[in-house]
């Protein structure tokens, strides 16, 4: 399990060093490579029902949980904790975007994220 203080810490030097004098940062962009990877594989399996959830912003489980199962596939392709929560930080950003809360932004929910990742 990766605890709290390592979670914030990754959030820290992640978001703290985004932008470089050339532009992003290599791990900002990954992140955001990841996101758009996330994205493309979930429109594929998502039921008529879920995709009218999102449309509607009514948070449903099973749309997470699959969000989950893709990150964990990703995860595992070259698991480290920088990766794990790139990835769990993808996820949340797709759920607020979705219109479900911004639970799993940060804390508790980051925490929850990034554990059921790695």
């Amino acid at each position: 399990m990766i605890d709290k203080d390592r979670i914030a810490h990754i959030g820290k030097s992640i978001m703290g060093n985004a932008l470089t004098s050339t532009g992003f940062s290599s791990q900002f962009n990954e992140l955001r490579n990841i996101k758009v990877i996330i994205q493309t594989q979930i429109t594929d399996k998502l039921s008529q029902k879920e995709l009218y959830d999102i449309a509607l912003s009514k948070k449903n489980d099973t749309v997470i949980e699959k969000l989950i199962a893709i990150g964990k596939a990703l995860y595992i392709q070259n698991p480290s904790d920088e990766k794990a929560y790139m990835i769990a930080i993808s996820i949340a950003t797709i759920i607020k975007e979705y219109e479900w809360g911004s639970y799993y932004l940060s804390g508790d929910g980051l925490y929850e994220l990034v554990n059921n990742i790695a």
